[in-house]
């Protein structure tokens, strides 16, 4: 299953927790449904499919958060409350 975990490592990591948006295109992805899990504030969201685009076997994801903290992307089967 797919499972990417991403941030921003520019920076020390601090208290804020101050996001800028990002896009990311994963070639050979098989995410169907999706979410997003923060692991500093334990937030799970849904990714709306108008930011998601199929090109061929390519998944592109627009508007996705990041900051200086883990945020895991994963199909939603896969998390557990």
């Amino acid at each position: 299953e797919d499972l990417l975990v991403y941030w921003d490592g520019r920076r020390i990591p601090s208290e804020s927790n101050a996001a800028r948006k990002v896009q990311f295109s994963l070639p050979g992805t098989h995410l169907k449904e999706p979410v997003l899990v923060d692991v500093v504030s334990g937030r799970i969201w849904a990714i709306p499919q108008k930011n998601m685009t199929r090109t061929g076997g390519t998944l592109t994801i627009c508007d996705l958060p990041v900051y200086d903290a883990p945020l895991i992307l994963t199909e939603k089967a896969r998390v557990h409350r």
